[in-house]
């Protein structure tokens, strides 16, 4: 498996688990301001996903250089904070109510879960801040560290 094939497996997962929600996907341009609307043009929680690798170490796997590679998938939970916004739609859920419901579906979907040979483990959900851009967004970060037998 390469580390391709590992960014690849954690973001299907994602995509499947979440079909209709706005995901500002790396290397894909993503304005939140605009691609992160309802029809009706009100804003609605977004998530960016970002895979980060750790050092590699030697497993147990034969003589052929296969090693075993760690990291974490951080999916980035984002909401809108209706306190700053101009006005609030009647079927939006002022707090943080609608963050914490998505983050907690999101640490759900990984929890102790294997993608295609990306082995995911104890996941946990980080405490929701404020935006750090200063915009009308609460935040939450999703943490999911994996392993995966790399160059297998």
């Amino acid at each position: 498996m390469t580390p391709k094939a590992v960014q690849s497996a954690l973001e299907a997962a994602l995509s499947a688990e979440f079909p209709t929600a706005k995901i500002a996907w790396p290397g894909v341009p993503f304005d939140p301001e605009v691609d992160a609307r309802d029809t009706g043009g009100f804003p609605v929680p977004w998530m960016r996903p970002a895979t980060r690798f750790a050092e590699t170490y030697p497993g147990e796997k034969g003589e052929s250089g296969v090693v075993r590679r760690e990291g974490i998938f951080i999916v980035q939970v984002f909401a809108p904070d209706w306190a700053k916004a101009s006005a609030t739609p009647p079927k939006y859920t002022l707090g943080h109510g609608p963050i914490t419901t998505l983050a907690g579906q999101v640490e759900a979907a990984f929890q102790k879960q294997d993608f295609s040979g990306v082995h995911c483990t104890e996941c946990y959900v980080g405490a929701v801040t404020e935006d750090w851009s200063g915009g009308a967004w609460w935040q939450c970060n999703v943490t999911v560290p994996w392993w995966a037998w790399i160059n297998e």
